[in-house]
């Protein structure tokens, strides 16, 4: 629930730009849930810009418009939300994984 409230107190200034570090880190699975419905009703209704870092790779592909994947500090894989989430890398490397 904190990271909800965090949100909205930062959306109350109206950003252009909202940065977000690991916005399910240590939630459970329903709040999850909340927090990327949360962060898509933001982006759509106020149309502002998100820059989301997330291990979560199944909630970054539901996030993201484009995503960047680093290994070891590197980009390894970029692309829009479909063709991450149909790519073999992020597959059998990631969401198989169960990340």
């Amino acid at each position: 629930q904190q990271q909800i409230l965090a949100i909205a107190r930062a959306c109350l200034k109206q950003p252009r730009l909202l940065l977000l570090d690991e916005p399910s880190l240590g939630l459970a699975p329903l709040i999850v849930e909340d927090v990327v419905t949360l962060l898509q009703d933001l982006e759509g209704s106020t149309g502002t810009a998100m820059l989301v870092v997330e291990q979560s790779v199944g909630v970054a592909i539901r996030l993201c418009s484009r995503g960047y994947v680093l290994q070891h500090g590197s980009v390894v894989h970029a692309g829009g939300r479909e063709e991450l989430s149909s790519s073999e890398l992020i597959k059998g490397g990631y969401l198989a994984a169960g990340v």
